[in-house]
């Protein structure tokens, strides 16, 4: 049964930010806020003191913001625990929730609201480095990731980037099995989801944030809807470079990239050293057998996700200090390089209004 007419003022999305990433990131939220009438909470997990200050001040400031401090005790919760926490925190009609690293380019609700009404959950914003087969599950992949959105016969799987909920669907799932948003390996399926994961070929060894709910959902008979945005931009590797910085300070071959004048050759390079470092954990990753075209593909969706946290974390760095600009790294892929380059150009256009508070952040 399709609901009325949504609002856009009726729906509020979190907006979670890690440690670190506030000065970065904050400036999106104006982008959001411009192109659309929603409300949006903004998350502390396990911010700095100077960041919380920051963020709950630009709260008080606006009617249509809120802050939220994460009782985390001094690390940082993952992405599905503070689903958990947040959702059992509100009570609106629709759960929804964005990543921080998506910033708009015009109207984005008008294109997805539509569908809210006959789809249990309705999701965007793969990352801007992604390409459409990223998105679709493998069988010889034995993780159900983040940015899987589809099986290969077409089932939507959703993602956590950008997602709405309606919450009558969520209660009436959770009510019929023990489901939440956490990330959780096979071991922690509810024994009545078995069965009809085995039969979609959907048993994998880990499931990503929300990936166990979306499988409940699809099992009890509720439609999921994804779609990617016209009007919004997701970098979606930001916390890639928080959690590869070992990698990219310590492998050789990513010191010798740094200095070669050629980001097509520092694109061969860093695949390189990622290759080496994800070997160890094949085992986990792949299924046996698994053909040399699928580890070929992993690879180069790795080093395009590394290059380009890379690139964004200067790019924003130079645009909230006023340095000269980095370079945009090379991709083999067209739509992917043309992405780059449009994104560079819109986050160019917020170097006039970033917030004088950001830039006082460490």
């Amino acid at each position: 049964m399709q609901d009325p007419a949504i609002r856009e003022s009726e729906l509020s999305f979190h907006l979670i930010y890690m440690p670190n990433t506030v000065r970065y990131l904050y400036p999106f939220v104006a982008s959001l806020l411009r192109y659309s009438d929603s409300r949006f909470v903004l998350v502390s997990n396990n911010c700095s003191r100077e960041e919380k200050n920051f963020i709950s001040r630009e709260c008080r400031n606006n009617s249509r913001l809120e802050f939220v401090d994460l009782p985390t005790k001094e690390v940082s919760w993952a992405h599905g625990r503070c689903l958990n926490y947040l959702y059992e925190k509100s009570d609106s009609d629709y759960f929804c929730f964005i990543d921080s690293d998506i910033f708009a380019t015009g109207r984005f609700l008008p294109q997805f609201l539509p569908k809210l009404g006959t789809h249990a959950c309705v999701s965007s914003c793969s990352s801007l480095w992604a390409t459409e087969e990223d998105g679709k599950t493998s069988p010889f992949v034995k993780q159900l990731s983040g940015r899987h959105n589809q099986t290969p016969e077409g089932q939507c799987l959703a993602t956590s980037y950008f997602a709405m909920y309606k919450r009558s669907s969520l209660e009436a799932c959770r009510h019929l099995c023990s489901v939440d948003f956490r990330r959780v390996s096979w071991s922690d399926f509810p024994q009545s989801m078995h069965a009809a994961a085995e039969k979609n070929k959907l048993r994998k060894n880990k499931y990503d944030t929300a990936k166990m709910l979306n499988l409940a959902l699809i099992f009890q008979g509720f439609s999921l809807f994804h779609e990617e945005a016209d009007n919004l931009v997701h970098l979606g590797s930001i916390s890639a470079v928080k959690r590869k910085e070992a990698l990219v300070k310590n492998s050789w071959r990513a010191k010798l990239a740094a200095y070669l004048p050629g980001r097509k050759q520092q694109f061969k390079l860093l695949r390189r050293a990622i290759e080496l470092d994800r070997s160890a954990k094949a085992k986990a990753l792949f299924a046996p057998a698994v053909p040399q075209s699928v580890r070929d593909h992993e690879l180069d969706r790795l080093t395009r996700r590394l290059l380009t946290g890379q690139y964004f974390m200067e790019l924003l760095t130079a645009l909230i200090d006023d340095k000269p600009l980095p370079a945009v790294p090379f991709m083999d892929d067209q739509l992917i390089q043309n992405r780059l380059h449009f994104a560079t150009a819109q986050l160019e256009k917020f170097k006039n209004s970033w917030r004088e508070g950001a830039r006082e952040l460490p």
